[in-house]
């Protein structure tokens, strides 16, 4: 559970923010009936995907790279 942590608050995160901000976007937009879930799906998997990557995908550099 600790490398879980790890991952999301210290490797990763810009890209948690980022992911975290897409789902709370996506709900809204459902729960408001602008669209259904299966249009709103991808932009749900967009945002997992963003939860589960590091922030080298987005181009910021490790810290821990010399």
């Amino acid at each position: 559970m600790e490398k879980l942590f790890d991952r999301l608050f210290k490797s990763g995160l810009m890209t948690t923010i980022l992911g975290f901000t897409v789902i709370i976007l996506s709900i809204v937009m459902i729960y408001t009936h602008k669209h259904s879930i299966t249009e709103v799906s991808g932009w749900l998997g967009l945002g997992l995907a963003f939860l589960r990557s590091k922030d080298t995908l987005i181009g910021i550099k490790d810290k821990n790279i010399n």
